[in-house]
């Protein structure tokens, strides 16, 4: 734990400073991986999956990832590796790293969307994008996150016009509220995750683990500390230990791929949440929010496999009340498809 505190204020320092280089970021992440495997993710995450509606309704995201290879050292732009040089994840020996990258759009919305003027003891409209990093070091027992997250809440989002698109051409009830939504603002998040696997066996030809996970973060868009557990089983297990979380299906599937692979898991978590800017509203001026909920749980259910070399993951999750006049308990589906192309040899 020391650690990961030490590491994070050092991380916090030096990502304050690069917030202004973001979109600086070189376009040549292929070319300095074209030697590993390379895996893009595809990710929907939405209420209607679950027959819900509310809360958190939508999220389109994209994820790609490099490796393993054993330092980041010309892996990544430069601003980006000066980032992490120093860092105890970069400097940990005998261990495999990996890269990943992630642009996300998420929708908030209260329950009741028929109505101009929103419910204020409901949660406000707000739509995000962001942008994040996230450098990965891990063996067969451990394995370490660190995670940068840039974007902006607001108009600029463009939740407001993807949202009734959506409604346009499903026949849904069109969303009225939106012209009360959080305004744009900048927002950042910085992050650190580490993942034990206290067991795993083989029963039969199908193995299983139990894996531990304590994490925190800090930001505007959201600061929380927790920690979680799942049990997996399957094939495969071993190769996807630094992915696991309690958001699975945001992460590439590591067992796109390999032939024969799979698992299903169970997952539990519980966290103590600072603040979270969908609820709190704007950071720097009034607007629509409402009371937070501190302490929160999740659960979250789902199942991998592997396609040839397309994975796909669905999992449905959900969360305790997250707000003090939350009426009913949040549920989301999430379905994420990985692509695996091999990487060429140097």
């Amino acid at each position: 734990m020391k650690d990961l505190c030490t590491a994070s204020y050092q991380f916090s320092c030096k990502a304050i400073l690069a917030f202004a280089l973001l979109y600086a970021t070189p376009g040549h992440a292929i070319d300095r991986n074209s030697d590993v495997d390379r895996r893009s993710t595809y990710i929907i995450e939405n209420d209607e999956l679950v027959l819900d509606d509310g809360g958190y309704t939508n999220g389109l995201g994209y994820t790609w990832s490099y490796g393993p290879f054993e330092s980041f050292a010309g892996r990544t732009s430069a601003w980006t590796e000066w980032l992490t040089e120093d860092l105890y994840i970069a400097r940990m020996e005998s261990k495999q790293r990996r890269i990943s990258y992630q642009v996300i759009q998420e929708i908030y919305t209260p329950e009741e969307i028929n109505v101009d003027i929103p419910d204020p003891n409901d949660r406000p409209y707000a739509g995000i994008v962001t942008w994040q990093a996230s450098w990965f070091a891990y063996d067969e027992r451990l394995a370490d996150r660190l995670l940068i997250e840039l974007g902006i809440v607001g108009s600029a989002s463009l939740a407001e016009q993807v949202q009734k698109g959506a409604h346009t051409i499903t026949g849904a009830n069109e969303p009225k509220g939106w012209d009360e939504q959080l305004e744009n603002e900048p927002i950042f998040r910085l992050g650190a995750q580490r993942n034990w696997r206290l067991h795993n066996s083989v029963y039969g030809h199908i193995e299983y683990d139990v894996i531990s996970q304590v994490f925190g973060a800090a930001g505007t868009r959201r600061s929380d500390l927790g920690g979680g557990i799942s049990f997996r089983f399957g094939k495969g297990l071993g190769r996807s230990l630094a992915n696991v979380s309690l958001t699975p299906a945001r992460d590439v599937n590591l067992n796109a791929g390999h032939a024969g692979e799979w698992y299903g898991f169970i997952s539990l978590g519980g966290s103590y949440v600072f603040n979270d800017i969908t609820l709190d509203g704007n950071t720097f001026e009034n607007g629509p929010s409402v009371e937070i909920e501190h302490w929160q749980a999740s659960a979250s259910i789902g199942a991998a496999w592997n396609l040839g070399n397309w994975g796909l993951l669905i999992s449905i999750r959900g969360l305790s009340d997250e707000f003090d006049t939350q009426e009913k308990d949040s549920l989301y589906g999430s379905l994420s498809i990985s692509y695996h192309l091999a990487g060429a040899q140097r």
